[in-house]
């Protein structure tokens, strides 16, 4: 048996093909998890192959030669809101070569209000929530029975959402995955990591990463956020997420961690564990949160320690500084405390950034400007990240924007946050997004003391050109020399 894994990627941050080198592209963690759990179970008697269309293709052609080559009988496809037009392109041109591979749907955005992705019957099958078990059964019923016995059985498998007579259905629920430690290390031999260090990072770097996750589900409520794995928070021991770590030094040469926890810190007595072993056992290497951790359950003690196991990155979300909005929002960050270890996170050295976004239900223009004043107040951020609220389908804000008087507009639900695709409210209007944004981008984005301050604390963990490269980022255009591209342009 074969199965081809394919993760739908593209730019998304540039948006400037002579910068596609300059975008950021992570290992396919999802995908790779998956090979790990069917290798473990099958022992050898299938081939998995994971292709990343960003890393692997030029062209959406390339696929007909991993097609013909390959011959797969399962392929499976990652989904993902941000790019339904790559996986559209995918479906239409597998579907033109008349494959008789079994096609199954997986990821974030398949779920019962997902109506473009059944549109067309695109999929033979469509994985709801956590995937490894539902999909190890898909893999099992096909080498047992075949093809046209899953088709016709796929009402018995927990876990799938089905169209039925112009009707989505969702059959039994599937259980989680309760003890997380049971799953295999992701399987990284099915990528190729030289050309992933093509590509930017994490960190915006183009050094050697991997992605660590630690922990499934999350038990707040926060409107704006999908609930793929729940809300029961499970999570890895100190052991087994070490042992990760030791495995991936040792037999990759891997010395940057970027852990993508939603939180990672809300057990603390893990978070001291983890640091007293890194700290004491570990291998030296850096670890990356680009998301995770919650700013007002640390401590300046907890962050100490977060720096001698090698914490060099961190990003906390604030969102609104508005207590009211907070509350709206269900996130309820103290946002006084919240500031305190931002700012000490700085003084650590720490490569710190801070989230922000504006355009929540009943949200005023006064509350929206009082929160970017909060914002400029943080001198020292490396990324001051300034983001439209985006209403995704199947998330609380989503399903409460009509009592809101929101009208979603079918391009306003997709794109990452950082476009400025800004959605009207009846408190802000496109004009008023669009005044605080230039306000952002002149009194935060380019304010000459934050940037100074934030390549000072830069310089103590990457290099000139490592700098470089996030700036071209940053900025979307290439940067060789930041003194002589970037600096004569920043606002006092």
């Amino acid at each position: 048996m074969r199965i081809l894994l394919i993760e739908p990627s593209d730019q998304w941050i540039t948006n400037n093909k002579q910068l596609k080198h300059n975008d950021q592209v992570m290992v396919p963690l999802g995908l790779m998890y998956l090979s790990a759990y069917i290798k473990k179970h099958f022992e050898g008697e299938l081939e998995i192959k994971v292709i990343s269309t960003i890393i692997d293709f030029d062209d959406p052609s390339d696929l007909k030669k991993v097609m013909d080559a390959f011959k797969p009988d399962i392929i499976g496809i990652k989904c993902v809101i941000f790019y339904n037009n790559v996986i559209q392109d995918i479906i239409n041109f597998i579907r033109s070569l008349d494959s008789e591979a079994l096609l199954v749907a997986g990821g974030p955005n398949v779920s019962p209000s997902a109506e473009n992705l059944f549109e067309n019957n695109l999929f033979d099958l469509y994985v709801q929530g956590e995937g490894e078990e539902t999909f190890l059964e898909i893999v099992q019923m096909y080498h047992d029975s075949g093809k046209q016995y899953v088709i016709d059985h796929k009402a018995d498998i927990a876990g799938l959402i089905l169209k039925k007579e112009q009707k989505i259905i969702t059959t039994k629920a599937r259980p989680l995955i309760d003890d997380i430690d049971t799953l295999p290390i992701p399987d990284y031999d099915v990528i190729d990591f030289d050309k992933y260090s093509n590509f930017l990072n994490y960190g915006y770097t183009r050094r050697k990463m991997a992605a660590l996750f630690t922990s499934r589900g999350c038990p707040y409520q926060c409107t704006y956020c999908h609930v793929v794995f729940g809300k029961k928070f499970r999570y890895r021991t100190v052991e087994n997420l070490v042992h990760e770590i030791h495995y991936l030094y040792e037999n990759h040469g891997v010395k940057d961690f970027a852990i993508v926890d939603d939180i990672f810190n809300l057990d603390k007595n893990r978070l001291v564990e983890f640091n007293d072993y890194m700290i004491n056992y570990g291998p030296k290497v850096n670890l990356y949160f680009p998301n995770g951790l919650r700013a007002d359950i640390l401590t300046p003690q907890l962050i100490d320690d977060m720096v001698k196991a090698g914490t060099i990155w961190i990003t906390y979300s604030l969102e609104s500084s508005s207590k009211r909005i907070q509350k709206v929002i269900k996130k309820y960050v103290n946002v006084d405390k919240l500031k305190e270890v931002v700012d000490y996170s700085c003084e650590k050295n720490i490569i710190t950034n801070c989230c922000l976004m504006v355009g929540f239900p009943t949200e005023t223009i006064s509350e929206a400007e009082k929160s970017l004043e909060f914002f400029a107040d943080f001198k020292h951020l490396t990324l001051p990240y300034y983001f439209s609220v985006k209403y995704f389908q199947d998330t609380s804000l989503f399903n409460s924007a009509g009592d809101f008087g929101i009208n979603l507009e079918a391009d306003k639900l997709t794109g990452a946050y950082h476009n400025y695709s800004f959605q009207d409210t009846p408190d802000i209007k496109t004009k008023d997004f669009e005044k605080l944004n230039y306000w952002y981008l002149r009194n935060i984005f380019m304010n000459k003391e934050r940037i100074e301050n934030s390549i000072n604390i830069l310089d103590h963990h990457f290099t000139q050109d490592e700098i470089n490269d996030m700036y071209s980022v940053f900025f979307r255009k290439k940067v060789n020399n930041i003194d002589k591209d970037i600096m004569p342009f920043l606002n006092v």
